[in-house]
């Protein structure tokens, strides 16, 4: 399956990740807690989530710079976007795939693209692994409280991965908030 999703998500040329980055105020090789924040938030908070999944696109995410001028994106499109942030940043940062529904059992599945339904965001920060799901809205924090994704198990899209990562389980030391969204179109 990584082999497989490896051409699909080929990083964005690196011109057009530093024009982007140039544009939100992000530095290259700034890897501190402020810019990787910054970079989330741009992400997550200027690019709407919008979900067209058709023909080819089901499966291979916008060019970042595509997303950027039409300020919206699926899944792929905004992990994407925010992996070439971060990598500009200096960051080892990957897109992960995961199963909505089956989380930790996804493991049980035959390998195949299609056991997919969401890609996320890994990347590692000062020693520790964080993983950021891009579609979220207003995210903020320090990274060490942040409230990372938390679906099982993930697929790392990069040269190497051989199998599922196990997600650790945030541990919250403050309550949680659930935001729900109503969209009224009338």
């Amino acid at each position: 399956v990584v082999a497989w999703a490896l051409p699909l998500y080929a990083s964005a040329g690196d011109a057009q990740i530093a024009s982007i980055a140039t544009e939100t105020g992000l530095m290259r090789g700034d890897a501190s807690e402020d810019a990787v924040l910054r970079a989330i938030a741009f992400v997550q908070d200027e690019i709407r989530y919008t979900g067209l999944e058709l023909g080819a696109q089901a499966y291979r995410p916008y060019a970042p710079d595509e997303v950027v001028r039409r300020r919206y994106g699926d899944c792929k499109d905004k992990a994407m976007l925010l992996v070439g942030l971060l990598r500009y940043l200096g960051l080892d940062a990957a897109p992960a795939l995961v199963d909505t529904d089956y989380r930790e059992h996804l493991v049980q599945l035959l390998p195949s693209p299609r056991v997919f339904d969401h890609a996320i965001v890994w990347f590692e920060h000062e020693g520790a692994d964080y993983w950021v799901d891009a579609t979220v809205n207003h995210q903020r924090g320090r990274l060490d409280r942040f409230n990372q994704a938390e679906f099982g198990r993930a697929l790392l899209i990069r040269r190497g991965e051989t199998g599922l990562r196990e997600m650790a389980k945030a541990a919250r030391s403050e309550p949680a908030m659930d935001i729900e969204e109503n969209i009224d179109l009338r």
